[in-house]
């Protein structure tokens, strides 16, 4: 519930700023004097993947995706295809009490 009103006052806050509004302002509970547009955002150029991902198995057709992974976590983008070797089939992680570990 907490990130739907974080959305809508963001929301709120980015229509304002396009609309010049000088402010004040409040996100969340936070007044701002002013809020500034800035420039428009605009996607980095992608890297050249010169390979084809692999055929999926059936359960990956299902689910929609192929899970894969590489050495390098910032390698992988979300418009980024697998190769074959990068391919996963399990996924599995091993924590101590109490620690928290992210998988994705």
């Amino acid at each position: 519930m907490r990130w739907l009103m974080w959305l809508v006052l963001l929301s709120h806050a980015l229509a304002m700023a396009q609309e010049k509004v000088i402010g004040p302002v409040q996100i969340y509970d936070t007044v701002y004097e002013h809020v500034d547009p800035g420039p428009p955002f605009t996607e980095a150029p992608r890297a050249k993947e010169e390979w084809q991902p692999p055929k999926p198995t059936e359960s990956e057709r299902k689910a929609g995706f192929i899970v894969f992974t590489r050495h390098e976590p910032f390698d992988i983008k979300p418009w980024s295809r697998p190769k074959p070797e990068e391919r996963l089939t399990k996924i599995s992680t091993f924590a101590a009490q109490g620690q928290k570990t992210n998988l994705w």
